[in-house]
């Protein structure tokens, strides 16, 4: 049986197949690059900066500084940007700085070696999938000044056992600890107004 697969068909099988492969590499803006992360300049007057990624991580403990030097400037280390660790499953422990008020969506999602990791006080909403799929954390603590956690913060959590919620808190969004199957108790505070559907689902 003679092929009808044309030239213009394989020509678009060819591109479509390079779309995916450079949509699966992940990509991030940066300025400068120390001890393996990566950086952008957030504000030059107040000589700030953001945490925008990582190009090899060195150290099983990864310790984010409060501040950094780079042209004989110091920037303090203010945020951590959405998918900065993603699927960085080599790290078992995260310490951020208490300089750290803003960590963005799906921060750490994948990273299936952590174990610990400490949420600066400065944070008020913890972002959709920031810790989603950290299959290997066990516990977390949520600082008080936190009122919102936003969808699938911690689902996939398989490990977690505790986690403290402060009476901070308002609004728990749908499926934030799905999947959490190792959680035996957790305590809502009475500020809760709103827990989203599927917010404990599969948490046997």
């Amino acid at each position: 049986m003679k092929s009808t697969f044309t030239l213009k068909e394989s020509a678009k099988v060819f591109l479509l197949t390079m779309f995916l492969l450079i949509a699966s590499i992940k990509t991030f803006a940066y300025d400068f690059e120390i001890d393996g992360i990566c950086y952008r300049v957030s504000s030059e007057i107040d000589h700030e900066c953001a945490v925008t990624g990582y190009k090899e991580i060195t150290n099983n403990n990864l310790i984010i500084p409060a501040s950094i030097t780079w042209n004989n400037i110091k920037y303090s280390v203010v945020s951590i940007e959405k998918e900065a660790f993603k699927s960085c499953s080599k790290v078992t422990s995260i310490v951020i700085p208490e300089s750290v008020t803003s960590i963005g969506s799906s921060a750490f999602e994948g990273c299936s070696g952590l174990t610990s990791i400490n949420i600066p006080s400065g944070i008020t909403s913890i972002e959709h999938d920031t810790f989603c799929g950290c299959s290997g954390l066990t516990s977390v603590n949520i600082p008080s000044g936190v009122t919102t956690i936003e969808y699938s913060t911690f689902a996939g959590c398989s490990a977690l056992t505790s986690i403290n919620i402060p009476e901070s808190v308002t609004y728990i969004e749908y499926s934030t600890f799905a999947g959490c199957s190792a959680l035996t108790s957790i305590n809502i505070p009475s500020g809760v107004t709103i827990i989203g559907s599927g917010a404990f689902y599969g948490c046997i």
